[in-house]
């Protein structure tokens, strides 16, 4: 039996924001990542999971939401990845924030990586995402991103064969 390779590329978003904060970001999205300590959090939660679920090939933990290219191992959903991943890092941001309830937007959106162009393509998407959104110059001067391990030689390989 064949096994395929599946990449995908995820873009989750957090919920809803009172009408205040709408003035911050994009209309309903608060903008949790801006406190270093969860982007930190998101990160680190990312990379904890490479190699055990999936391969981790790109990811930017953004002000208001996260991109990241994964490879899932073939005994592991998508879905299961995501609600464990959710999970773990919905509790340790609502205990960092002293808040509770819904963290992460319920959904998210995912998309199959077919060709090595579009993969090559996509981890060049996910770490322009702040050079994009003005928070950078270069993609490499991003903390919370792959680009930026790449540039210390730390990265993860961002090959499609991985």
């Amino acid at each position: 039996m064949e096994t395929t390779v599946e990449h995908r590329r995820l873009d989750t978003r957090q919920d809803s924001a009172t009408e205040a904060d709408r003035e911050i970001c994009r209309p309903g999205i608060w903008p949790y990542f801006r406190d270093s300590r969860l982007a930190e959090m998101v990160q680190r939660t990312l990379l904890r999971g490479d190699g055990r679920k999936y391969s981790l090939s790109a990811w930017v933990v953004m002000p208001n939401h996260l991109h990241m290219l994964v490879t899932r191992f073939e005994d592991h959903t998508l879905s299961d990845i995501m609600q464990v991943f959710k999970s773990i890092t919905s509790h340790k941001a609502n205990k960092t924030l002293r808040r509770s309830g819904q963290f992460w937007m319920l959904e998210y959106f995912d998309r199959y990586i077919r060709t090595a162009e579009h993969f090559a393509k996509t981890v060049q998407y996910i770490e322009n995402n702040p050079v994009k959104a003005r928070l950078c110059a270069k993609p490499e001067d991003f903390r919370f991103s792959s680009a930026w391990f790449r540039a210390l030689n730390d990265s993860p390989d961002t090959s499609p064969s991985r």
